[in-house]
């Protein structure tokens, strides 16, 4: 797997050293590729439309989104 923007997590913490020294590297949590697709998956739920997709139909419409999302952000122009 190579390492690309979408996998930056979408809320990066510097590690850190705790009061008594010992240093931690925290929980990182989503990455920017999931982020955005779950945010595009809440959006696709909460239109009218929503009962027209299956849950696959929307969670892969939500990844394209996402992917595409994330190719427009690291485009140079």
């Amino acid at each position: 797997m190579t390492w690309d923007n979408g996998d930056e997590f979408a809320f990066p913490v510097p590690p850190f050293t705790e009061p008594n020294g010992e240093f931690r590297w925290p929980e990182m949590g989503l990455t920017k590729r999931e982020l955005f697709a779950a945010m595009m998956m809440h959006a696709m739920v909460s239109r009218e439309s929503a009962g027209l997709f299956t849950p696959e139909t929307t969670a892969s419409t939500a990844v394209i989104c996402a992917d595409a999302l994330l190719r427009e952000l690291g485009s140079t122009k």
